[in-house]
Order: structure tokens, then C-alpha cells, then sequence
């Protein structure tokens, strides 16, 4: 009897320790402002262990600034990378990087990049503590990026693919192991039209243009676009758009704006006369480049200038287009006039012409298709343009999808008993922080 005793009384005591336990795992109590990481920061880092369980107990750390910096400390060739989540559902994918730039005793430069295409940054949050308990966080532990020091929003319109923002670095020293950082950004994947605005490089950007050929084979101008990221090429074909402005700017070179052609701004001495006929020269350029055959037409109808006086012209002449024939039917849709060229074929003009206005009214190109981006010269001074250039770009092909992504977001830590894959990680100067 003694010894049942016994066991009953152990047998209670275990099972009220095992309430008291599981009570105390499910209760949704913030962090405690003193709470330590699970983890001592100055654990030594075991290199290429990325596993589920370990990236929950040790924050990443990595060190340095300047292009191509944040580095996974010690000596990673890993870059600070932006993750999202898959839109499927089916894991993480890799959006873009984050770099830290200018950095001082008491500020650093902040850049967020997605070097993807077609991922658009529409939201940043960032924060950066001495502590992991100065990132806010929800009352079920969750990381709170909407209480992050730093917040920016970008209408969908207006998305980026690349920001920069100031940080003032906390206060005092660095603390051993480096600072917190949590960074997170709304990203979305889109296709069509809409995604353009998002996708080239920023208004008043540092992407020059080099005209480098007039009247080549493929196009009016051929040149060369850099300093604009996945937008730099060699060799590009394109046409001219303004008839009334045809000079060049010193030394064929100038700092341009690349945008799109449903969406745009140009400076006011170079406007285009007739932006309502942008869809039709998007049209003709999707289906028209030099060698191609000018469809036929019995008539051309009240077209004037020339031909006068609303004559009926006979189409039945009409060939292979040519480099002139297109940049005449160009100027002509946009300007009204014409500007100079070798030469054109009267017929295959007026063919092309009537072709657009006929079947190009509210053009809008679709995956598969082309979309002409205009290049405008940025401000070259009051009562000053010179000629605005067009060409053309695959449109970007997928379907709209929004998600979150997370700086070292692949296999970073969580936060302690969040039930997010919400991430942070350290971040010194230099590794010697690290010991």
C-alpha cells in the first residue's frame, strides 16, 4: 500500500508538471524587455550549417559596406539577399539584396535592390537595435514591421526597383556581435504594361545614352544605353519621335530617362504633338521592321500631306518596308510632319499608315509582344531639346502576384517563439565585432 502511495503521489506530480509546462508554452506574452536571445551572440558560428533548427536558435552575422556589401561574416562571399515567399506557395525565392552605403560613427545609407525582373518593391520596413528586444514585436511574438523605425510606401504605380534612405545608427558603441536588424519589404511579381513604370530605372536616374549610328540597318538611331542596370544594351535599334527637334546632344551622349510609352513625361520643349497615336506606333513597330512586306490596300482614303486634297491612291504598288518608310510613318503619326531622310517609298508609307490607324486604335502589346520605351534627355536647360528616341522591349510576361520578403530571409533566425518567417540578423562594420 505504501509503495502504491508513492507511485500515485509521483504520478500527480509529473502530470501537474507537465500542465504547468504546457501552459507556460502557450502563453502570449511579449518579449521581456530583459530577455536575452536564446543564443549568446558570441557563439561561434558554425559555417554551412543552414538548417531549419539552427537558423531559429543563431542570427546570421555579416559585415561591411560599399557596393556588393553586406557579406555573411566570416569572409561569405553571400551577399545581405532579399527572399520572398513564393507566390505558389511552394518555398522562398530570391527577389534581390540589400547594401549598406556611407557609413559614418553615427549614420549609414540604406539601399534596397530587386535585381529580378519582374519584382517590384511597393513597401520597405527596417529597423535596427542594440539589442534584439528593440525590434518590435506583437503580443504572440510576431515581428511588427509596421512599428519598424523606418517605413515607406509605394503605390503599385509608383513601385521601385530600387531606395535609399538615411539611418541614424543607435547610440553608443557598437555592441559586441554587431547590431540587430530586421528588414522586410512588400514585393509583387507583375506582368503587362503596368509593371513598366516599376521596372525601369528611377526618373532623373544616372543612365546615360550614346548615339553611336544614324540611318543603320535595323532603325533610324543606333546606341547604347548604360549606368541602367538590366536596361543597359549595346547596339540598340531605335527611332526618332520628335520631327521637330532632330539635334543631338553634345558629343552624341547625354544622361536620359527611359520610360514607358503608355506611361510617361518628357520635358515640356519636346513634347509630342500627338500622344494619342503612341498605341498606333506600337502597333506598326510590333509588326512592322525593315524587310518586312506592306500589306496591300485598294485605297488610302483622305490621308493628306501627301497626298492633297483627299485623293484615292492606288496601294497596289507597295514592298518591303524600309528604315526611311518607318521613321517617315513614325514622324507622321506623332508630329504630323516629316523630318529627313534618304529616302522612303511613298506607297509602303501611306501602306503602313493606313494599316495603323485601320487596326491599331487602342493598341495595348501583351506577353509575346513589344512596347516601345521612350528615351528623353534629362533637363538640358530651358528652351533646349534635343530629339527624343524610341525602342522597343519584350512586355514583361506573368501575372500579378504581391508577397513579403526578408533580408537573409532563405534561413535567417526568427524571432523566439514567433510563429512567422519573419527574420533579422547582426550587422558590424568589420568582423572583429564578431570576437
Amino acid at each position: 500500500m505504501y509503495k502504491k502511495s508513492i507511485y500515485f503521489l509521483f504520478l500527480f506530480v509529473l502530470i501537474a508538471g507537465a500542465v504547468i509546462v504546457f501552459q507556460s508554452c502557450n502563453k502570449d506574452n511579449p518579449i521581456s524587455q530583459n530577455e536575452s536571445p536564446t543564443i549568446s551572440p558570441n557563439e561561434p558560428i558554425v559555417e554551412g550549417d543552414s538548417t531549419e533548427d539552427w537558423s531559429r536558435r543563431m542570427p546570421n552575422r555579416f559585415y561591411g559596406f560599399g557596393a556588393g556589401y553586406p557579406q555573411k561574416c566570416p569572409h561569405g562571399p553571400q551577399k545581405l539577399q532579399l527572399w520572398a515567399a513564393d507566390c505558389q506557395g511552394c518555398g522562398k525565392t530570391l527577389v534581390g539584396y540589400i547594401e549598406f552605403l556611407n557609413v559614418t560613427a553615427s549614420s549609414m545609407t540604406v539601399k534596397y535592390v530587386t535585381n529580378v525582373s519582374p519584382w517590384i518593391i511597393t513597401c520597405i520596413r527596417f529597423h535596427m537595435g542594440k539589442r534584439l528586444q528593440d525590434i518590435p514585436v506583437k503580443t504572440n511574438h510576431n515581428a511588427d514591421p509596421d512599428n519598424y523605425q523606418y517605413k515607406f510606401d509605394f503605390p503599385q504605380s509608383e513601385a521601385k526597383t530600387s531606395h535609399s534612405f538615411q539611418v541614424t545608427l543607435p547610440t553608443g558603441d557598437c555592441p559586441t556581435g554587431g547590431y540587430y536588424v530586421s528588414a522586410e519589404a512588400c514585393v509583387c511579381k507583375v506582368g503587362g504594361l503596368e509593371s513598366l513604370p516599376g521596372l525601369l530605372p528611377p526618373m532623373n536616374f544616372s543612365a546615360n545614352m550614346c548615339v553611336i549610328q544614324k540611318e543603320n540597318g535595323c532603325g533610324y538611331w543606333k546606341f547604347n544605353i548604360t549606368n541602367a542596370g538590366s536596361w543597359n544594351g549595346t547596339n540598340i535599334c531605335g527611332w526618332g519621335i520628335d520631327a521637330h527637334h532632330n539635334g543631338l546632344p553634345p558629343a552624341n551622349c547625354a544622361n536620359v530617362n527611359l520610360m514607358s510609352s503608355y506611361n510617361y513625361t518628357l520635358d515640356p520643349d519636346c513634347d509630342v504633338s500627338y500622344p494619342e497615336n503612341l498605341p498606333l506606333v506600337n502597333y506598326l513597330l510590333n509588326k512592322y521592321q525593315a524587310g518586312t512586306q506592306v500589306a496591300q490596300w485598294d485605297v488610302l482614303g483622305f490621308y493628306q500631306n501627301p497626298p492633297q486634297n483627299n485623293n484615292w491612291v492606288d496601294l497596289s504598288s507597295t514592298g518591303n518596308a524600309s528604315v526611311g518608310d518607318i521613321q517617315y510613318a513614325i514622324w507622321y503619326l506623332l508630329e504630323g510632319i516629316t523630318g529627313t531622310v534618304s529616302s522612303y517609298n511613298f506607297y509602303n508609307v501611306w501602306g503602313m499608315i493606313h494599316d495603323a490607324y485601320t487596326n491599331g486604335a487602342n493598341y495595348r502589346p501583351t506577353c509575346g509582344k513589344k512596347v516601345a520605351i521612350i528615351i528623353g534627355v534629362q533637363d538640358p536647360g530651358p528652351g533646349i531639346c534635343y530629339q527624343p528616341m524610341l525602342y522597343m522591349v519584350d512586355v514583361p510576361c506573368g501575372s500579378s502576384c504581391c508577397t513579403i520578403a526578408w533580408a537573409d530571409g532563405k534561413c535567417g533566425a526568427s524571432f523566439p517563439r514567433s510563429h512567422t518567417w519573419a527574420t533579422y540578423f547582426r550587422w558590424g562594420i568589420n568582423c572583429y565585432y564578431w570576437h
